[in-house]
């Protein structure tokens, strides 16, 4: 149990106070309402239990430029499916993106994606476009980014491998 104090001086005590205390990586809120002193609030790992926990992976790991194929992040979440979830993410990886991949077809690249209310999960489809940055392959990697309404799961961090484009083999003319 976590306690907090109310001051004993009524001109300085809230009817209703609104408290928002960090815990590790998760945000735990709580409305006090007609507080009394010493009054005791629920433990974290309660409150943490109700944030849910997401996770990104590759689904479909790798793209090629110019091909059909697309690459595929599925971003999932744990326990309640109540409401929307804005689950946000870093972009890294030796790809850029806008000038070698983005989305279709969208044609953007976001940087959060939602989690619709009654799904567990939502995916994002990756379109290789170019390599502009001359390294093969290249590489987009999606690291979920911390916010209060979730905490980040193991699975963190996922990889979309773009691959050059299959070269065209010579005709042979006899």
């Amino acid at each position: 149990m976590f306690r907090f104090a109310i001051p004993d001086n009524p001109t300085e005590r809230f009817r209703s106070m609104k408290t928002r205390v960090l815990f590790g990586s998760a945000l735990v809120a709580f409305v006090a309402s007609a507080c009394s002193k010493n009054d005791t609030l629920p433990s974290t790992a309660a409150a943490a239990a109700s944030i849910p926990s997401v996770s990104v992976v590759a689904t479909v790991p790798t793209t090629t430029i110019g091909g059909s194929s697309t690459g595929l992040l599925t971003f999932s979440r744990s326990g309640s499916t109540a409401g929307d979830l804005n689950v946000s993410y870093m972009l890294s990886g030796t790809a850029v993106k806008w000038n070698d991949y983005y989305r279709l077809p969208q044609g953007d690249m976001p940087v959060a994606v939602t989690i619709p209310t009654g799904a567990a999960s939502t995916t994002l489809a990756i379109t290789a476009k170019a390599n502009t940055t001359g390294a093969n392959p290249e590489t987009a990697v999606f690291t979920l980014s911390p916010n209060p309404s979730y905490s980040i799961g193991t699975a963190n961090t996922a990889v979309i491998t773009i691959l050059a484009a299959a070269p065209i083999a010579p005709h042979d003319k006899q």
